[in-house]
């Protein structure tokens, strides 16, 4: 089975075992290659693991970056994206950010969900929704928070993207209630989702 893992919109935050990719040829970029022109230098089906941290809401087309996602992923891989949350202090500060993200953002792409039922012939980049959790910063640590049931192993991410893991069900419930009320209470969205 294909393993191979590819880590889009890398910058300076290089990862072993991956092909890290950025629009800038800086030091340990595997493949330099702006996101925004299509077809990506993939072939279909390449990766079994692709990782996004802090780069979708850069692309001013989201439906065809998830339908690239998807080509270039395999049936069953596993998809990581972090964005900032909507109403952080992440998402509205840099002017070059194009989308804002909420827990629901994603449900567009997983055709088991109500959005997701409603839109189908929008885009053929389907995926399962398999989690969704948040970086919370209570301390001057960042925590992931996830719902109970979610693994620490299905959660966490290599190298400098790694955060400490709390699986609260209930905690997240209260972080969803307060961050729609109080900006800047989730930084962060983490979406993990599985290729259809």
């Amino acid at each position: 089975m294909n393993r191979k893992k590819l880590h889009l919109g890398c910058g300076t935050n290089i990862l072993e075992g991956y092909m890290n990719v950025d629009r800038a040829a800086l030091p340990g970029v595997d493949v330099a290659h702006d996101l925004n022109v299509f077809p990506w230098p993939f072939a279909d089906g390449e990766f079994a693991e692709v990782i996004m941290v802090d780069v979708l809401e850069h692309l001013p087309d989201v439906l065809r970056t998830m339908e690239e996602v998807h080509r270039i992923t395999h049936e069953g891989g596993r998809v990581s994206i972090r964005v900032p949350y909507y109403n952080s202090w992440d998402a509205s500060y840099d002017p070059t950010h194009e989308h804002c993200f909420n827990e629901n953002s994603f449900d567009f792409f997983d055709p088991s969900t109500p959005v997701g039922q409603q839109r189908l012939y929008y885009t053929h980049g389907k995926f399962n929704l398999y989690a969704v959790g948040y970086l919370i910063y209570p301390t001057q640590t960042s925590y992931l928070l996830c719902d109970s049931n979610m693994g620490i192993d299905k959660m966490q991410l290599p190298g400098i993207y790694a955060k400490p893991i709390i699986c609260s069900t209930l905690l997240k419930r209260v972080y969803t209630m307060l961050g729609h009320k109080f900006g800047n209470t989730i930084r962060t969205l983490h979406v993990e989702l599985i290729r259809q």
